[in-house]
């Protein structure tokens, strides 16, 4: 896998997402009610920043990693694949290649299906808020 941080926002399993400013997203992001929404969900749910830095993981997210949200939270997007449980080599080659869904193998042998929603600011345009 190499350095690049691909994906401006990753989910696993999920199809929705929200493009919002940072300042939104970080206000957001700090609010309980959505993390208990979010740690709600059985899919997991993994939140990047415009700069492909991990803003949040839900329960599931930290299940199927193994990885804790305290040491998630922060990190771009490519070293949280390589801490990760699982190996996103597939899923990056498809994302390269236009998908925006791949089959993720984790390290124990489990296959996970693994989308994104990538959300981009079009010239002349801004994120909500």
């Amino acid at each position: 896998m190499n350095d690049k941080n691909l994906l401006g926002a990753l989910q696993m399993g999920m199809r929705s997402s929200v493009n919002v400013s940072s300042d939104i997203l970080a206000a957001l992001l700090e609010t309980p009610a959505l993390h208990a929404l979010l740690d709600s969900f059985s899919e997991a749910i993994i939140v990047c920043d415009g700069e492909a830095r991990v803003r949040f993981i839900n329960l599931a997210a930290e299940r199927v990693n193994r990885l804790p949200r305290a040491q998630a939270v922060g990190l771009p997007n490519s070293e949280f694949f390589q801490r990760s449980a699982l190996m996103f080599d597939d899923f990056e080659m498809a994302i390269n290649r236009g998908a925006n869904s791949a089959l993720t193998r984790s390290r124990d042998g489990r296959v996970l299906y693994t989308s994104t929603q990538l959300h981009r600011t079009w010239p002349g345009t801004r994120p909500l808020g």
